[in-house]
């Protein structure tokens, strides 16, 4: 219970002092606030004296109680990540004058008490401080106190193989990373096994050092001091200590919650390991602000609508290139299944155009969605021919909010050029498209039967007008389902998949004109209808005539559709072309093609024969949609409910 707040010196007298010396650091004695994964962060950067350093930006007032602290905040609504807090020295104390939350075990350092006041400002109180123990909070954590970026090593308890957590290790300490490491509580019996031999759970150690010693291969860690300490082989008091060994490794049996184990025992039994790379100026960082919205929240590689999340292209300029790429939410934003792809891009003629599809041998590295608030990969990049293409998606379509894409990398030769660039898709370089959005029910019936010529039948034209120089040019066609409630794979007991319709489209070359055509001639490409998120097929088509896109459903769906109850779902039609696209019937595209080239019919958007989109329209389709998904939920609960 905090009764007083006191200055360093009225605590401990005129010995009072920030740091015990100019090259050591101890622990930290834990307090009984639950901010585990911001002690225990400062703990593992302790174990660097420069590092912890680093976050008392200013110490020249401290004299008259005054400290500048610097917190790292990777925030995509912020321009400015640094945030510099400014804090007194009066700290909380009970009632026999003693500091009441965290501390160093020397009682006349007050290091650690002035960085937990700094992080109590930071949050709004000391409360604010207190957050569960998880993986992620141990690596926002190091990031906030040190600016560097923080990853996670897999260890053989997840699956990888002890040599490459040992050639990690030893990378990283040839690079000057700090490290932790970590025991999941919720690990179950590797956890119970872990605590039996005097490891804490959901405590973050800091790895003090590691390497290839005389008795094997060996690590020290450093807990929380006060805290029980590792009680197997080459714990205090082992037999398996010589006097030799005593001294090589700078042994001591103290109560100091510093130990020393052997690899094999620390990957039998920690489950994670955090490696640090401190920031400098040997980095090149590149950080690109971006949203998903409408149609850019494409969802994940199972759907073909992936391609339309934001993309962008990263050339290297070494042989290999080691890049570390990172996917960040805002801080308040609600959890979301999130995951990086990196992929192989288009060659020749396309190099700088977006991506459409996947094919063979086109994934390189694949971030795995994960329910939080950011997700990491690191790979090395050999030359290639074109630039690689990164693409970071929700695995839930349709999910809207802003998110931070940050690459880093070594400037190996440290001449102040970057190895590589990252740069988004130039629209002046990419596909050119057209886009509308249209009521499942809008599609025709089968090509020959009584439906198709009522049905939607698209009229363009590709080239800007009939002298164009490009005899012909590609065209790729996509239609893709949306409005239909997808996995909802984060709440237990809702999962369902989506019932997809069946969809076919026709695309008939120089076969536009008034009239709606009652079936496709002999020379047009036909896809059969597929229950699918989405159909694509692509063909070579004559510049200037006018062809025909016709989208159509399978026998009988609309009447099933329309009698499951869920709401019918929209469908997007898209074509993509290396030469310029226009719908061919009037459409005004001066004004820019809009999210939905469906009129409305009324007098301002049907004027001089035109078809426009008004804005109002628009909103209009999207509510609708909305309310499709909602009525398609209801349903579902329904079901559920009913079915219980």
């Amino acid at each position: 219970c905090v009764t007083s707040w006191r200055r360093p010196v009225e605590i401990a007298g005129p010995e009072a002092r920030l740091w015990k010396n100019d090259w050591e650091i101890e622990g930290i004695v834990s307090g009984p606030l639950s901010n585990g994964w911001l002690m225990g962060s400062a703990n593992v950067l302790a174990g660097d004296r420069d590092v912890i350093a680093k976050v008392f930006v200013s110490t020249e007032h401290a004299e008259r109680g005054l400290y500048a602290l610097r917190f790292w905040q990777d925030d995509p609504n912020s321009e400015d990540d640094w945030k510099v807090v400014i804090i007194d020295d009066r700290l909380p104390c009970t009632s026999d004058g003693q500091l009441a939350y965290s501390r160093s075990p020397d009682r006349a350092v007050f290091w650690a008490a002035i960085l937990e006041k700094g992080l109590a400002k930071l949050h709004g109180n000391y409360a604010g401080t207190e957050a569960p123990q998880t993986q992620e909070a141990a690596l926002l954590g190091l990031e906030l106190l040190s600016g560097g970026k923080a990853r996670e090593q897999l260890m053989p308890l997840r699956g990888a193989q002890p040599e490459e957590v040992w050639a990690a290790l030893q990378e990283a300490s040839r690079t000057a990373h700090v490290m932790g490491a970590r025991v999941d509580a919720a690990a179950g019996e590797v956890a119970t096994a872990a605590a039996a031999l005097g490891l804490n759970a959901d405590r973050t150690y800091c790895v003090v050092t590691c390497g290839e010693m005389p008795c094997g291969r060996m690590l020290r860690l450093r807990g929380f001091v006060g805290d029980s300490e590792w009680k197997g082989k080459w714990s205090d008091g082992d037999s398996s200590w010589t006097s030799r060994l005593r001294q090589l490794l700078n042994y001591r049996d103290a109560s100091d919650g510093t130990f020393w184990i052997e690899f094999g025992d620390f990957c039998a039994h920690f489950t994670d390991l955090y490696l640090v790379r401190m920031a400098d100026d040997r980095w090149t960082r590149f950080s690109m602000r971006a949203r998903w919205a409408d149609d850019s929240a494409g969802g994940p590689p199972s759907l073909l609508s992936w391609r339309t999340n934001p993309q962008w292209l990263l050339t290297t300029r070494k042989p290999e290139t080691r890049v570390l790429i990172e996917l960040t939410l805002p801080r308040g934003a609600p959890a979301a299944p999130i995951g990086i792809l990196v992929l192989r891009g288009n060659l020749g003629r396309d190099k700088l155009r977006r991506k459409l599809w996947l094919g063979d041998g086109d994934l390189l590295e694949h971030a795995e969605p994960r329910v939080g608030r950011r997700n990491s990969i690191e790979l090395l990049l050999p030359a290639a021919d074109a630039p690689y293409v990164i693409v970071p998606y929700c695995m839930n379509p349709g999910f809207e909010s802003p998110f931070l894409l940050t690459v880093l990398s070594d400037d190996r030769e440290d001449d102040g050029k970057p190895d590589f660039g990252l740069e988004p898709l130039r629209p002046a370089n990419d596909w050119h498209v057209l886009r509308m959005v249209t009521p499942c029910d809008r599609a025709g019936s089968p090509p020959g039967s009584d439906g198709f010529r009522s049905g939607l039948q698209l009229n363009f034209s590709i080239g800007e007008d009939t002298s164009s120089s490009a005899s012909k040019g590609r065209v790729f066609a996509f239609i893709d389902t949306i409005g239909l409630q997808n996995d909802m794979r984060t709440q237990a007991g809702m999962q369902e998949a989506p019932q997809y319709p069946a969809i076919g489209m026709g695309l008939a070359p120089s076969a536009g004109g008034p009239t709606p055509l009652t079936d496709l001639p002999a020379n047009s490409h036909v896809l059969s209808p597929v229950a699918r998120n989405g159909i694509t097929f692509g063909a070579e088509l004559e510049a200037g005539p006018t062809h025909v896109l016709a989208p159509f459903l399978g026998e009988g769906q609309l009447a099933a559709m329309s009698a499951s109850g869920g709401g019918l779902p929209h469908l997007v039609v898209t074509l993509y072309s290396e030469l310029p696209i226009r719908l061919a019937d009037g459409f005004d595209d001066s004004e820019g093609a809009p999210d939905c080239l469906d009129p409305c019919g009324c007098e301002i958007c049907s004027a001089g024969g035109k078809k426009r989109a008004s804005p109002y329209f628009h909103v209009l389709s999207k509510m609708e949609r909305l309310e499709a998904i909602m009525d398609h939920r209801i349903a579902f609960l329904d079901r559920a409910l009913g079915a219980r």
